[in-house]
């Protein structure tokens, strides 16, 4: 919710932060009043408009969709480089995902790629995922983030944040926790 926060500041969508701070301090442990679904809802309404709905048939969701896989394939391919299984996960479970474990941590990533994709869509009048759409899109892995004080290219965020998080599973050391941040 903060990156989602950041990104609505980001791109001068302010209206809509403070129901999004409200649902922060509202979470409670496990999330079982759904803090982040309906942070989600509003931000995806504020950064996409009023009209915009997850997984309809549409451009956006197209060009999300796309960028998502690209990152849930290099979380799964460190996941496996790691020596950890990508379909046995923490909070996604389901017999029939190979990537249950990549779903959980791609979490964090999912504003940095609704941004990139809104800064692209800002440019492009496309209905369809064209070739030429595809070709900007696949490019998401070397946006530039920050992690650890330092600028780093997704790609490279990703192993170094699934290193500290498998460390953290591993030996229970929370100072190992750290998320990206915008540039």
């Amino acid at each position: 919710i903060l990156l989602q926060i950041d990104v609505l500041n980001k791109i001068g969508k302010t209206e809509k932060i403070n129901i999004l701070e409200k649902y922060i301090e509202e979470l409670e442990k496990g999330d079982i009043t759904n803090r982040e679904g309906l942070a989600s809802r509003t931000y995806f309404k504020e950064i996409f408009g009023e009209n915009f709905k997850r997984f309809e048939p549409d451009i956006i969701n197209y060009c999300i969709n796309y960028c998502y896989q690209i990152i849930r394939s290099k979380i799964a391919q460190e996941i496996v480089a790691n020596g950890y299984n990508p379909s046995l996960g923490i909070f996604h479970r389901s017999e029939y995902n190979s990537y249950n474990l990549s779903d959980d941590f791609i979490e964090v990533f999912r504003p940095i790629v609704d941004l990139y994709v809104y800064n692209i869509l800002l440019y492009n009048e496309e209905e369809y995922l064209t070739p030429e759409l595809k070709e900007k899109m696949s490019n998401i892995l070397n946006q530039i983030v920050i992690f650890n004080k330092s600028e780093q290219k997704i790609r490279n965020c990703i192993t170094l944040f699934l290193q500290n998080m498998f460390n953290f599973l591993e030996l229970g050391d929370l100072e190992k926790i750290m998320f990206p941040t915008l540039k």
